[in-house]
């Protein structure tokens, strides 16, 4: 529909538009001043994370996702690196799989919104171990034909997003479940941190990566990392999370719930 230029002019743009909005946010912040004072930002984030330490899911689930989020950054980073190894491949098809991705989270996250997940861990682990193969799987098809790939990934990259709908989604429901109402902002604010720091890293890394081990190297590693750690994760769900502490959790309200 649009050629890769237009695309990139679009996305300029929209960066363009979020900044001029920002501006004028910051001008609206400045004007809305109390006698009460403002909490600086440092202190809202040892505040969460003296939170988060005291629930083994949230502390652990934190620290999985982020380590999660790493690898699929770095993989994700180089994935059109990867795709152009495939022979005779095109920037269409490499559109397709990137969209088959996207439309997989999607999926997931409708199936998810209808279900309760009665394990975060295993949701963690499961979608780990899940985009890990995806991965594993993705680095072997740079010597397939131009035909088997066409059959064949945009199928697998549909599973690896419905993967990461299971990492993200049933976690960041089960945070706001258990954390209360006054601690929202600093919970999900220490959570938005760590996720920005993988993100950001993730790019860095995936370039060292393919810089001394190559792309198929980089992806393999990847796999290999997240299925372990999904592996470690669904073997150890039941000490990190006991089965009636969720489900206290989940009945109990937390969101409501104001301390005595």
């Amino acid at each position: 529909m649009f050629s890769i230029h237009t695309a990139f002019y679009i996305d300029a743009m929209s960066f363009l538009c979020s900044a001029l909005l920002l501006t004028q946010l910051s001008r609206w912040a400045s004007k809305q001043k109390t006698g009460q004072g403002k909490e600086r930002m440092w202190q809202q984030l040892v505040e969460g994370t003296k939170f988060i330490r005291k629930d083994a899911v949230l502390w652990y689930g934190t620290l999985v996702l982020g380590a999660i989020l790493l690898a699929v950054m770095v993989a994700d980073s180089q994935l059109t690196v990867l795709l152009r190894q495939i022979p005779h491949m095109s920037p269409t098809f490499i559109a397709i799989a990137m969209a088959a991705s996207g439309i997989g989270m999607l999926l997931g996250a409708g199936v998810l919104s209808q279900r309760s997940t009665r394990s975060v861990m295993a949701a963690l682990g499961s979608g780990s171990a899940g985009i890990g193969v995806v991965y594993g799987f993705a680095a072997n098809f740079t010597h397939v034909s131009i035909t088997l790939a066409w059959a064949l990934l945009p199928a697998l990259f549909l599973v690896g997003g419905a993967c990461a709908a299971l990492v993200f989604i049933p976690f960041q429901a089960a945070m706001q479940k258990r954390t209360p109402v006054e601690f929202t902002g600093r919970v999900f604010g220490t959570l938005n941190s760590v996720m920005t720091l993988s993100t950001i890293l993730g790019p860095v890394v995936g370039g060292i990566l393919v810089t001394t081990c190559g792309v198929v190297g980089a992806f393999l590693g990847c796999g290999i990392a997240l299925v372990m750690l999904g592996l470690v994760i669904l073997a150890i769900k039941n000490k990190i999370e006991p089965r009636d502490s969720y489900v206290a959790e989940s009945n109990g309200g937390t969101q409501g719930a104001t301390e005595a």
